[in-house]
C-alpha cells in the first residue's frame, strides 16, 4: 500500500536524495520563470512546485512563550443565565453520573453545566480554556431574509467581547474578526406512507463570529489559538469558545538555510505522496503554529492538492468521481522549540485489516461503542485524524467512557453489505475518506466507492433495523451537502435525498458540505467536546468555526461548479434530536422528519 511505499521512501531514500540536493547547485531545478511552477518527475507522479512561492523571511521572527490566562467563570456564568436559565451553576464533571464511576475519572479542576442532561458549558481551571454550546432547540429561528441586521448585531457583540481584557488579555499578539457565519436550517417531513417529502423554509439560528490571531501580521495556525462567539437572533451570547494562551516574547528564531534547502525541506514532505500522484503547491506563507503547549513558534507553512494519477493498485490513470487530497505541512523557521506535525511521519497506531465475521467487541454497560474506518493507499494523515479523534474522546484519563469497538481500514462491505457486523454495529462511527455528493471512495481518492443514495432501507442504521450506529461523522469533503446546495443547475437531487433510507434510528450525520484539509485540527477539539458531553451538532459548529485552517476563507471548485470557502459544515438530524449528545444512544423509529443544519458560503 502507500503507506508502506511512503515508510520507506521516508526511512531510506529521503535522507540519500536530501542530501543529493543540497550537494546540486540551485539552478538544476528550481530557477523557473517568475511565477512558473517547473514539475519535478518521480517515480511515476510529479510536484509542481515553484520556490518563488515561498516569502522572503526576516532577520528574526520573535518565538512566544505561552501562559494560560484566568478562567473566565463570571463570564461563562452569565451567559448561561440568559441563554440556559434552568442550567446548574458550574460544578466539577465528575459528579456528573454518566461521567463519573468509570475507571479513571475526570480532574476536578474541569468544571461544566448541564442543560437537559447535556453539557452546555466547561472551563478548565487549569488551562483557562472555556467552551459554552448553544442549546439548538431553545434558539428563537426566524426565516431567512434579516440576514444583514443579524450579522451586523453579531459582528457587534463579538468586537464588544473580545475586547474584554478578561477575555482576551493584551499580548504580544493581535486578532482581527472573521466574516460573521450564520446558521440556517431546513426540515423535511414525508407522510408515513413515503413520498416526497415536504420542506419548510429556511430559517435563520444563530451567527457565528470567530477570531483570528497573528503575531506582527503572520497568522496563527494549529489546534491552539481558538475563539469564538455565537449570537443568538435576539442578541445575547448563546455560545463561545476560547483556548487562547497569553504569548510573550521569549527569544527569536532566525533562518539559516538558504532558499533552495528550505524548498528542499518543503519537498521532503511532498516526494512519498508524488509516486502515483501529480502534487501541486497551492501556497507557502510565513505563519505561526500553536500546537496549544507552550509556544507559539513561526515556521513555513505550505497547502498543497494532491491528484491521483492511477489507482494503487496499478492500471491506467482515471477520473476520479470524489474530490482529491488537500493538504497542509509545517516547515520550522530556524529550529523547532516543539515539535511539528509532519506529512511524512508514520502514525504508531494504524487501523487493521477488517475480518469476517466480526466478533462483537466487550464493553462496558453504558459505554458508547466507537467505529473508525480509515481510506486505503492515501495520505496517511487520515490516520493520524482518526487517532486525534480517538484521542479526544479518551482526552484525560484513557478511554474510560468509550469503547474502541473498530478501527478498520476501510471497504465498501462495511457499510453497503456487512453493515450489520461493521458500521451499524457501533454507536459512534467516523468515517476518514475522500468524499463527494453523498459519496466517498475506501480506496484511494478513486476506488471502491460507497454511494449513500444506492443504499436501500433494507440496510439503513439504526435500531430500527436492528442496528447500533446514533451518530455518523463523515470527516470528508462535500458528503453532507446543504440545503443551500442541493439540487444545483448540473444535480437535480434534493439534500435529502439519501438520509430517509439511512436514518433508521439513526439520531445525526455531521460532515462538510465543501472542501476540506485532511489534517484540519477539528477531529481532536471534537472528540474532547463529546468527551465531555457536549451536544453533538453544536459541537461540531463550533469546532469546525473556530478552526483556523478555514479562517480567511481559503476557496476551492467543488460540486456544480462552484468555488465556495473550505471546511463549511453541514449536518442532518432526526427532527427534535438535534441537541443530543452521545451518551445518548436509545432507540429510535425510522425518521419521518429530518432537519439539515448548515453556514453558508
Amino acid at each position: 500500500m502507500k503507506y508502506e511505499y511512503a515508510r520507506l521512501i521516508h526511512r531510506y531514500l529521503l535522507p540519500l536524495a536530501l542530501g543529493l540536493a543540497l550537494m546540486t547547485p540551485w539552478p538544476a531545478f528550481a530557477q523557473p520563470a517568475k511565477g512558473v511552477s517547473r514539475p519535478l518527475a518521480t517515480a511515476r507522479g510529479k510536484i509542481n512546485f515553484s520556490p518563488d512561492l515561498i516569502p522572503a523571511t526576516p532577520a528574526s521572527l520573535p518565538v512566544l512563550r505561552l501562559t494560560p490566562q484566568k478562567p473566565p467563570l463570571e463570564f461563562v456564568q452569565e451567559i448561561l443565565r440568559h441563554a440556559v436559565p434552568n442550567a446548574k451553576p458550574l460544578a466539577p464533571l465528575a459528579e456528573n453520573p454518566q461521567l463519573n464511576g468509570k475507571e479513571g475519572k475526570i480532574p476536578p479542576e474541569i468544571v461544566g453545566a448541564f442543560d437537559e442532561g447535556q453539557l452546555a458549558a466547561y472551563v478548565d481551571m487549569k488551562s483557562g480554556d472555556a467552551e459554552v454550546f448553544p442549546s439548538l432547540t431553545r434558539q428563537k429561528s426566524m426565516e431567512a431574509g434579516q440576514e444583514g441586521t443579524q450579522l451586523e448585531r453579531a459582528m457587534v457583540l463579538a468586537r464588544e467581547t473580545f475586547a474584554r481584557q478578561d477575555l482576551l488579555q493584551k499580548d504580544a499578539t493581535q486578532f482581527s474578526l472573521e466574516k460573521p457565519r450564520p446558521l440556517y436550517g431546513e426540515t423535511a417531513e414525508r407522510s408515513e406512507a413515503g413520498g416526497t417529502p415536504k420542506t419548510a423554509n429556511r430559517s435563520l439560528y444563530l451567527t457565528y463570529v470567530s477570531a483570528r490571531r497573528s503575531v506582527n501580521r503572520y497568522f496563527v495556525y494549529g489546534p491552539g489559538s481558538r475563539a469564538l462567539v455565537v449570537a443568538g437572533n435576539d442578541g445575547s451570547i448563546q455560545g463561545f469558545v476560547r483556548h487562547w494562551k497569553t504569548g510573550t516574547v521569549s527569544g527569536e528564531a532566525r533562518e539559516t538555510r538558504t532558499h533552495a534547502q528550505v524548498a528542499e525541506a518543503i519537498l521532503a514532505q511532498l516526494r512519498p505522496a508524488s509516486r502515483f500522484n501529480e502534487v501541486t503547491v497551492m501556497n507557502v506563507e510565513i505563519a505561526y503554529y500553536d500546537g496549544n503547549r507552550n509556544y507559539l513558534q513561526p515556521v513555513y507553512r505550505f497547502t498543497a492538492h494532491i491528484h491521483e494519477l492511477m489507482p494503487a493498485e496499478g492500471g491506467p490513470a482515471r477520473p476520479s468521481r470524489v474530490d482529491d487530497d488537500f493538504v497542509v505541512g509545517y516547515v520550522a523557521i530556524g529550529t523547532a522549540v516543539e515539535p511539528l506535525p509532519s506529512l511524512i511521519t508514520r502514525p504508531t497506531t494504524i487501523p487493521a485489516e477488517p475480518g469476517r465475521p466480526v466478533q462483537p467487541p466487550a464493553k462496558t454497560p453504558g459505554d458508547p461503542t466507537v467505529g473508525r474506518y480509515v481510506v486505503r493507499n492515501d495520505d496517511p494523515n487520515w490516520v493520524a485524524e482518526a487517532n486525534e479523534f480517538w484521542s479526544g474522546l479518551s482526552s484525560f484519563f484513557g478511554g474510560a467512557l468509550f469503547t474502541n469497538a473498530q478501527y478498520f481500514w476501510a471497504y465498501p462491505f462495511e457499510f453497503n453489505t456487512s453493515e450489520a457486523a461493521f458500521v451499524n454495529s457501533v454507536n459512534i462511527a467516523i468515517n476518514q475518506v475522500h468524499g463527494d455528493w453523498w459519496l466517498f471512495s475506501t480506496s484511494s481518492n478513486c476506488c471502491d466507492l460507497v454511494d449513500i443514495t444506492a443504499i436501500p432501507v433494507s440496510k439503513g442504521y439504526g435500531t430500527a433495523n436492528g442496528g447500533h450506529l446514533s451518530y455518523w461523522i463523515l470527516h470528508s469533503c462535500e458528503v453532507v451537502p446543504s440545503a443551500a446546495d442541493a439540487p444545483c443547475a448540473t444535480d437535480a437531487r434534493p439534500w435529502w435525498t439519501p438520509w430517509f433510507n439511512i436514518f433508521r434510528g439513526l439520531h445525526t450525520v455531521v460532515g462538510y458540505r465543501t472542501i476540506m484539509w485532511i489534517d484540519d485540527d477539528v477531529s481532536g477539539p471534537y472528540g474532547t467536546a463529546l468527551r465531555f458531553g457536549a451536544p453533538v451538532v453544536s459541537a461540531w459548529f463550533n469546532a469546525t468555526t473556530s478552526a483556523a485552517g478555514y479562517q480567511g476563507n481559503p476557496t476551492y471548485p467543488a460540486h456544480c461548479g462552484n468555488s465556495p470557502p473550505m471546511g463549511r459544515p453541514s449536518t442532518v438530524s432526526s427532527c427534535g434530536r438535534e441537541n443530543d449528545w452521545v451518551y445518548d444512544t436509545s432507540a429510535l423509529p425510522a425518521a419521518n422528519c429530518l432537519i439539515n443544519f448548515w453556514q453558508p458560503d
